[in-house]
């Protein structure tokens, strides 16, 4: 009898261990980073000034078919730059912009306040967190170790589209 209570006892444990919680199981962000804009045109990122700061910017969607707050969301690059949301409903698949610079937040743009450049030129990763600190969506750039190309260029600078 014991010797059949360890066998059932061992397939339990290699069944747990080998299947993933099926929350985990292909599950898609709720709200994701979609787009980078990482290097903004006009005056060089050691020249700063708040139209350039603007244009650096990165572009936040809610995945879901229902409102999200975002308050107390956060949003940070690799060297641990952070800024954390505001109150905002965040409706159905639509996306808000955080953008670098100072402004008015509104429903589809909100400010960092920074009087400098937060995103690399040449690679770094925006991290997007809930408020309780678990990390709901990533995306590195360019092309770095599971990253992202830089995928254009336009008048408003470069930018990274992502996963």
């Amino acid at each position: 009898m014991r010797n059949s209570k360890v066998a059932l006892l061992g397939a339990v444990a290699l069944f747990v261990s080998v299947v993933p919680a099926a929350s985990t199981v292909g599950a898609a962000p709720s709200v994701k980073i979609v787009r980078v804009f990482f290097d903004s045109p006009g005056s060089p990122d050691t020249k700063t000034n708040n139209t350039s700061l603007n244009g650096e910017y990165v572009a936040v969607k809610n995945m879901t078919t229902k409102a999200i707050n975002l308050k107390g969301w956060k949003l940070a690059d690799a060297q641990a730059h952070v800024y954390v949301f505001p109150s905002l409903s965040l409706l159905p698949g639509k996306t808000v912009n955080v953008h670098t610079g100072s402004g008015t937040n509104k429903a589809t743009d909100v400010y960092w306040k920074s009087g400098n450049f937060v995103w690399n030129n040449d690679t770094d990763v925006a991290n997007l967190h809930q408020p309780s600190g678990a990390r709901v969506h990533l995306c590195k750039y360019p092309n770095a170790a599971g990253g992202v190309k830089v995928t254009g260029t336009t008048a408003t600078g470069k930018y990274a589209t992502c996963p």
